[in-house]
């Protein structure tokens, strides 16, 4: 008898705790309580990078906070702002949202879907002031097609501006 009340007081505790924390970001799905954007941090990065054809990419990445009207709050932790060129003046440009695993220091930004998109993943340096072993793809497929096909693909890092 004791044990039952004791978890139905339990449940009734978690049920009005569990969206204040979610709230708080006190925990993601998939993710250690207290691990995240204070590991990643937010600010600005300068971006670098080489596609494989050997043109290079450079511009600056803004790590900000996510828009929840945008995007999931439960499976990303922030928003990226990316605006990259080349020195003939072509250029980049998305806000895609990010996802970052502490345990691994995997960075990972932006999505794909069915139509394709473009996913930009690195490792984030323990002192946090690097993301290097960046790659990215882009992908896209029209209606008709039944494969995605690569549109462009490189290496990526990026050093923190402080």
């Amino acid at each position: 008898m004791i044990a039952r009340r004791i978890a139905v007081a339990t449940a009734i505790l978690l049920a009005f705790a569990a969206p204040l924390l979610l709230a708080a970001g006190a925990f993601r799905a998939g993710q250690p309580a207290g691990a995240g954007i204070s590991d990643l941090g937010f600010g600005s990065w300068k971006f670098t990078g080489k596609d494989k054809s050997g043109v290079a990419w450079t511009g600056a990445l803004a790590i900000e906070k996510l828009d929840a009207d945008q995007f999931d709050p439960q499976k990303y932790i922030a928003q990226g702002n990316l605006r990259i060129e080349t020195a003939d003046g072509s250029g980049k440009g998305a806000n895609p949202p990010i996802q970052y695993d502490p345990a691994t220091r995997v960075f990972t930004m932006g999505a794909e879907s069915d139509y394709g998109g473009a996913v930009y993943t690195a490792v984030l340096s323990p002192d946090g002031k690097r993301l290097t072993k960046g790659v990215w793809k882009e992908t896209e497929r029209w209606s008709d097609e039944k494969e995605k096909r690569v549109v462009s693909e490189g290496d990526w890092s990026a050093v923190r501006i402080e």
